[in-house]
């Protein structure tokens, strides 16, 4: 089989004002999409390199200064809630009658100094709390006032106790509750 041979002269054949232009057109339109296409890349390629240049700078250390004030008002409430709050309320509560109604109880972790008021029907009542509370481990339990008090008819007898509890103790690196011995 025999083919005669193909001459392409685009010049003389007619072919550049079909095909050419646009094919031409076609061409510079892939190479300016390309051309777009690099520069998108290399500008995301400069903010990654910035970023990076960036993130890899030592930035300076800010040290901030504590504030006496807070440090102080931190280890005061820290020292507040170490305190066996639990411990002192059940040795009231175990040293309570039911003819005593306490109305206040205040406490003092700075001196161990704890005041109690409320009412008894009677001022044997009253001393008898002061015995069980120096049974619980409080020292030095004072009866500061008692008055008489009518509520509604009844007789009752208002007081004021006051007492040292040592909340915390420390011994041999163990804490203990209670007063010394």
């Amino acid at each position: 089989m025999w083919a005669p041979p193909v001459f392409l002269d685009a010049a003389h054949s007619g072919l550049s004002g079909r095909i050419g232009r646009p094919l031409l057109v076609v061409g510079l339109a892939a190479l300016a999409s390309a051309t777009l296409y690099w520069r998108a890349q290399s500008e995301s390629l400069e903010v990654a390199e910035t970023a990076l240049r960036d993130a890899q700078r030592p930035r300076p250390v800010i040290v901030e200064r504590p504030n006496p004030a807070a440090e102080a008002r931190r280890r005061w409430i820290e020292r507040e809630l170490n305190h066996p709050w639990p411990k002192l309320f059940e040795a009231l509560e175990a040293a309570r009658t039911p003819a005593i109604r306490l109305n206040s109880v205040e406490a003092a972790t700075t001196n161990g100094h704890v005041a109690l008021q409320g009412q008894a029907r009677q001022l044997s009542d009253v001393l008898d709390l002061a015995e069980r509370l120096t049974a619980q481990s409080l020292q030095d339990v004072t009866i500061r006032s008692h008055q008489p008090l009518s509520d509604a008819g009844e007789r009752a007898l208002g007081f004021q106790l006051s007492a040292r509890w040592t909340p915390i103790r420390v011994q041999g690196g163990a804490l203990s509750v209670g007063g010394s011995k």
